[in-house]
């Protein structure tokens, strides 16, 4: 998964909301030509790009952390799955053993009746 360019995240956002370079180098107050090499980067520090979230304001730490893949639940999802599976096959077990038991029930309640004449 390719990472995002962060100086381009920016550039678009600066060029949507028609703020000029002039004006975000008084902002950022660092020169004309800072700005630009800033807005260049494809990567910058971390403490940078928050600084230029706050004043800009928006957030684009988590524009670039949409790039970012899904988070996977706790665990690996093939054990996870194993548990399962083992757990699944536990209970068709207890089922077939009531299964039995409800039979043998049956059957004895038969041989009593047959026993008591009834």
């Amino acid at each position: 998964m390719p990472q995002p360019n962060i100086g381009k995240l920016i550039t678009d956002y600066v060029y949507e909301k028609r703020i000029t370079k002039i004006s975000l180098s008084e902002k950022f107050k660092i020169s004309y030509g800072a700005t630009i090499k800033r807005f260049q980067s494809e990567s910058m520090q971390i403490n940078t790009l928050y600084d230029i979230s706050v004043i800009l304001g928006h957030n684009f730490i988590a524009e670039a952390a949409k790039s970012l893949p899904p988070l996977e639940p706790e665990g690996n999802l093939t054990e996870l799955e194993a548990k399962v599976k083992e757990q699944a096959e536990i209970i068709s077990k207890q089922n077939v053993t009531i299964n039995d038991l409800e039979i043998q029930v049956r059957v004895l309640e038969r041989a009593i009746a047959l026993f008591q004449g009834k």
